[in-house]
């Protein structure tokens, strides 16, 4: 596994700060410096790729960790002169004002540059770097969808393959925070009804990663599942059940929701 993460802390960040030229940047108010933190910048499956928008500042002959601690110095001065992300190519620092999880954007194949997201966090970032998100789209970040509405009706098993093609399963809610999520996507999307990834088969409900729906996890409504009719093999959210779980039939089509980190 492929993985480049810089680190950098408050004590090596005075130290660049005195150190690096700073004529050609714009002037910048550097961050409050009246603690001990650690920042990282992580590159991990976006090696020979980068994200390809205008730079909001470029920088020759510096290190990768000198482009980090450039680019952590611009985090004032209004929304449009923050550094979130750089790229980075042959000892030149192209710092940038967006992220790859910053709306549809995609990485583009490049190489020999480096595409890095600023991180907090490294240890939260663990469930994203080991995702199939990451691995075929360098989409790594916290910051990067881990569900994603579609509101187009589909079968069970159409929606199932949609969300494989996108290197996902359906939404597989394991807990309160992961539902309530499913819950203010299906709001604000407006939609009544929608898939989620857990089915039937032989009597026992799976998630649509192959692993046996537990018990404790369950958020089934009122007196579900019933399997009415013999035929609600298959697991769906609807709002008129309070967004609870309800057994349906597969074939009926109706939105879904994607997952990208599991």
């Amino acid at each position: 596994m492929l993985v480049d993460v810089l680190f950098l802390c408050v004590y090596y960040f005075r130290f660049l700060e005195a150190t690096t030229p700073m004529t050609t940047l714009p002037p910048t108010t550097p961050p409050p410096l009246n603690s001990f933190y650690t920042r990282y910048a992580a590159s991990q499956h976006r090696q020979d790729k980068k994200l390809d928008v205008k730079p909001i500042a470029v920088v020759k002959d510096v290190s990768k960790v000198q482009c980090l601690g450039l680019c952590l110095q611009r985090q004032t001065g209004g929304k449009s002169k923050i550094c979130r992300s750089f790229n980075y190519f042959s000892r030149i620092c192209y710092m940038l004002n967006t992220y790859v999880c910053d709306g549809e954007r995609d990485l583009t194949e490049a190489p020999g540059w480096s595409y890095y997201d600023l991180v907090d966090d490294f240890s939260k970032e663990a469930k994203f770097m080991v995702s199939k998100q990451c691995a075929s789209k360098g989409k790594c970040s916290t910051k990067c969808l881990k569900f994603k509405l579609y509101k187009t009706p589909l079968s069970w098993q159409e929606a199932h393959a949609a969300c494989r093609e996108e290197q996902a399963y359906l939404a597989m809610p394991k807990n309160s925070h992961d539902h309530e999520t499913l819950i203010m996507l299906m709001k604000k999307g407006n939609i009544l009804q929608s898939w989620i990834g857990v089915r039937k088969r032989d009597g026992i409900f799976y998630y649509d990663s192959g692993g046996l729906l537990l018990a404790n996890n369950t958020m089934w409504g009122p007196d579900q599942p019933n399997d009415s009719g013999g035929t609600q093999q298959c697991v769906q959210m609807m709002s008129e059940m309070d967004y609870l779980w309800n057994d349906f039939d597969c074939a009926r089509p109706v939105g879904f929701v994607c997952q990208y980190v599991w």
